[in-house]
């Protein structure tokens, strides 16, 4: 729940401040995000039963080890879609959407940005469901609300869709680092445990 409206924010922000035609346009653009987060949660979901069997059996080698391969995926695609963004960007828009949506090529770039780094997060939260870290995902969920709140307050009714789009970057941003510290801090203090007393509390 918390999850969706910090995703739908930005789009409430933008339909108050300019209206309906131009949320149509950052729903458009982000859409493409949208598409890149349904394929690579399929490689996601496919890794997570051995993400699981590594975690229940104190493997964190090989754990930290796979979450790696999967982040370097996730920056992999992320940099191919904004390389194709940045050469193609004004053509894909012309012939998926129309002329019209042209003008967003720019903003098309950094959503790509922000595709990149949302892949990152997404692969970062299975680590944190298989580790058995709930209870801070719901408030790490709860910051995002207020912290895009805050950042599409600033940003959106100057810029528009691009203030939207920089608001997004900054929630991924928060999304990577924050997670990152969690699983390093998490799969430390159990490799730590683990080897003094033969077992890892959950």
């Amino acid at each position: 729940l918390l999850m969706s409206l910090s995703m739908n924010i930005p789009r409430y922000i933008i339909e108050y401040e300019h209206g309906v035609r131009m949320l149509g346009f950052y729903a458009a653009i982000s859409y493409i995000m949208i598409a890149g987060v349904m394929i690579l949660s399929s490689a996601g979901q496919s890794a997570i039963p051995r993400l699981a069997e590594y975690a229940n059996n104190h493997n964190y080698s090989a754990m930290k080890l796979l979450l790696i391969k999967l982040v370097m995926l996730a920056v992999g695609c992320g940099l191919l879609g904004w390389l194709i963004s940045y050469c193609f960007g004004e053509t894909l828009l012309l012939h998926i959407y129309g002329v019209e949506y042209v003008m967003y090529a720019d903003e098309l770039n950094w959503i790509m940005l922000a595709a990149g780094l949302n892949y990152i997060a997404l692969f970062l939260w299975y680590a944190l469901t298989v580790l058995k870290i709930y209870k801070i995902q719901f408030y790490i969920f709860t910051v995002d609300v207020v912290l895009i709140l805050a950042l599409s307050l600033l940003f959106v009714p100057e810029m528009g869709v691009m203030g939207a789009v920089l608001a997004l970057i900054i929630l991924m941003i928060f999304h990577v680092v924050v997670a990152s510290m969690v699983i390093i801090k998490v799969i430390l203090a159990r490799q730590k445990e683990f080897n003094v007393n033969g077992y890892a509390s959950v």
